[in-house]
């Protein structure tokens, strides 16, 4: 037993015997691939990712600006936006000392430098009833930052000139506010439409069209000037548009505009005024994403009642669904003394119907299920069914005389209806009847 012990231990190669045999191998077997000759190396094999891992991401080259940015927008058939509405600024609710100061809203700039040397657009078709420019006189308008080659606003270096096609070259800022605080100005005065008879004020141009006098008449959507910051000394570029009424009374911009409204209450303060301006700064946002999107958001339709008595039909689909509404005048010489009913009818596509009444300015009078106060007194009006869960909306008017009205036709959610959405749209204005004397 002990001899069979002994030989076990003797035969089992210890650590320092298995480390000369591998040292051996080694040379032997570089000995023989000396001999060979030299050894290539191996073609380095291609990486694969691992199946389901995540792909690096490619970087995207950044878009220049295009002249699509600055394109005309439309939001009525007679009424277009003088700047696009990105990035708004101060509204019509600026308060001061315990009242409004600032009548009006000013469009900053959008695009590289914020925008400036880029079109400003006639609102309406128009007549200049007056124009201004630093050039033309310094002392009234601001003396022209022209000694410079850039100009720092809001922190962000902006170019003070440029020479840009059909005016020249463009000075963008001035060194002062000038008497009359405006900067380069063109003041219009509407020809047509739902606001004939007001005037239209577009402030702190860097340039006036070079065509442009007393007397121009200017198409909705035509380009009047450039946008800048003169008369400016701190805020970015924008154009501050004023609207006044025939009675020359400022009016709110926003709900023309159709971004709401942009005065809040006094009483709120500085808290209340960030509230409205970041309600407004939504809506045109959103607005300015669908007119780019769909091209417009409302189609404006001349058709209408032409007399009571007579029911007027009309079947429309939005545009096989390029835009969100339709809207149908009803013009301020279109007086009944009877109650109308307006009724719409879905006739294809999955949608619910919406009948809604604005005024002339754009001001929800019915938003399908009930009335403001005022028109519900001064109108009567009413919905008979509001089309939220049926396939009819019905609204009835009483006797109106000398206002001017739009019924918009629509949908409920507020997205754009199917491409296969088509409706029926009937106004019934019964005539009055006749007394025994034919009165």
């Amino acid at each position: 037993m002990n001899d069979r012990r002994a030989l076990r231990t003797c035969t089992r190669p210890t650590p320092a015997t298995i480390a000369r045999v591998a040292l051996a191998v080694a040379v032997v077997v570089s000995g023989i691939a000396g001999a060979a000759g030299p050894a290539r190396a191996a073609a380095p094999r291609p990486v694969v990712a691992a199946k389901g891992a995540p792909k690096t991401p490619k970087k995207k080259a950044k878009k220049k600006p295009t002249d699509a940015l600055y394109a005309p927008y439309w939001i009525d058939k007679d009424l277009a936006l003088p700047y696009p509405l990105d990035n708004l600024f101060r509204g019509f609710a600026e308060c001061r000392r315990g009242g409004y100061r600032h009548r009006a809203l000013d469009i900053g700039g959008v695009g590289a430098d914020y925008g400036v040397g880029t079109p400003v657009r006639s609102m309406a078709r128009a007549r200049v009833v007056a124009f201004g420019t630093p050039a033309m006189d310094p002392q009234r308008f601001g003396v022209p930052l022209d000694n410079v080659e850039t100009v720092v606003r809001s922190g962000i270096h902006l170019p003070a000139q440029r020479t840009i096609e059909g005016y020249g070259v463009v000075t963008f800022f001035t060194r002062t506010y000038g008497r009359h605080r405006t900067g380069g100005m063109v003041k219009t005065r509407v020809l047509e439409g739902r606001y004939k008879g007001y005037e239209i004020t577009y402030m702190h141009l860097s340039a006036v069209r070079p065509d442009i006098v007393v007397g121009t008449e200017l198409a909705a959507g035509a380009e009047l000037g450039l946008l800048g910051g003169t008369a400016v000394q701190d805020s970015p570029p924008h154009v501050h548009v004023t609207i006044e009424n025939p009675r020359g009374v400022a009016v709110d911009v926003g709900p023309i505009l159709g971004i709401g409204p942009t005065r809040p209450s006094c009483r709120l303060g500085r808290a209340g005024e960030r509230a409205v301006r970041a309600k407004y700064s939504r809506r045109a946002k959103a607005m300015m994403a669908e007119l780019r999107k769909t091209g417009k958001l409302t189609a404006h339709h001349d058709e209408g009642p032409a007399e009571c008595g007579e029911p007027f039909v009309v079947e429309g689909d939005f545009g096989g669904g390029a835009h969100l509404a339709d809207a149908f005048e009803l013009p301020d010489d279109f007086a009944v003394d009877t109650t109308g009913t307006i009724t719409l009818t879905r006739l294809g596509g999955k949608w619910k119907p919406r009948l809604e009444v604005h005024d002339g300015l754009g001001k929800t009078l019915f938003d399908g299920v009930r009335s403001k106060k005022p028109a519900k007194k001064r109108l009567a009006l009413g919905a008979v069914t509001s089309g939220k869960r049926g396939d009819t909306a019905k609204v009835e008017i009483g006797p109106r005389r000398g206002e001017n009205l739009s019924l918009r036709v629509g949908r409920w959610l507020p997205r754009k209806p199917p491409k296969d959405a088509r409706y029926r749209l009937e106004i019934s204005w019964p005539c009055p009847r006749l007394g025994p004397d034919g009165d």
